[in-house]
């Protein structure tokens, strides 16, 4: 199978998202034996294992002595708490991982996108873009100023309304598992990760009740989302398989190129 456009996209996304569930395997490594090292460490303490304040100046003085504040809440570890800290803050790290892997998810869906309509035309999409315009470059910025980009729906659209196997394959699948609506699920979740330091919205709420959220919990006490490091894991590779769904999709429908996991070997074997 000779290397399209496509090609690249796809193995770019899966290396960088494969380099990001690395990561987070690795961190989870880190932080959980230096946790255990540290509590072992301290066996017969009853108090603080670690502190920090934030100490800051007031930088409208000139330079001297007695110009340096630290709150009395400083942060603090024991024995007690060493576990459930732990896990959350590996939960934050994963979550802006999670945040990565969606931006990641979007590019690779404009890549798609644009490509399908370089290479097809579809008339009615033209209209839709107001262009006659069918360089990747040109589709590609256009479908950066479409209206209705919430949750990507315009991308989404475009390959429901145009790729009949992506839209069936949506909902119907190995796992009969609803990628319409976790889509919007980690689309909301990214959102209050990056604009909301993981507070939850009305919205994000609601999906977390939805069936095909098994990833994100609650923490009552704080309101913000919350995800364990093993169940990370899960979610980068259903993102990895929904990349897939729309790589397998688009080429055969573009490059009327047989996909399977086969094929794509050669396209790990290279450095293209």
């Amino acid at each position: 199978m000779n290397s399209k456009p496509l090609d690249h996209y796809f193995k770019t996304a899966i290396d960088e998202l494969a380099t990001i569930d690395g990561r987070v395997f690795y961190l989870s490594i880190l932080m959980k034996n230096a946790t255990k090292e540290i509590i072992n460490n301290n066996l017969y303490s009853t108090g603080t294992l670690i502190g920090k304040g934030l100490g800051f100046r007031d930088v409208t003085l000139e330079k001297g002595l007695g110009n340096h504040f630290v709150p009395r809440n400083h942060y603090a570890i024991s024995k007690d708490t060493a576990k459930s800290e732990t896990e959350m803050i590996l939960s934050r790290e994963c979550l802006f991982q999670v945040a990565q892997s969606y931006e990641l998810l979007e590019s690779f869906l404009y890549n798609a996108v644009a490509e399908f309509i370089s290479y097809k035309q579809p008339i009615e999409v033209l209209e839709r873009l107001n262009t006659d315009n069918t360089s990747f470059e040109s589709v590609r910025a256009k479908l950066k100023r479409m209206k209705d980009r919430t949750n990507n729906h315009h991308l989404l659209s475009i390959l429901r309304d145009n790729i009949k196997q992506f839209k069936e394959n949506e909902t119907h699948n190995l796992y009969d598992f609803d990628f319409t609506t976790w889509y919007f699920l980690i689309s909301e979740a990214r959102h209050c990760i990056t604009h909301r330091r993981t507070k939850i919205t009305k919205q994000l709420s609601s999906l977390l009740e939805h069936p095909c959220n098994i990833y994100f919990n609650i923490i009552a006490s704080e309101q913000v989302i919350f995800i364990q490091d093993h169940v990370c894991h899960e979610l980068l590779k259903r993102i990895a398989e929904f990349i897939y769904l729309v790589y397998k999709t688009v080429s055969e429908v573009c490059y009327n190129d047989k996909v399977n996991l086969t094929s794509i070997y050669t396209l790990f074997e290279t450095n293209q």
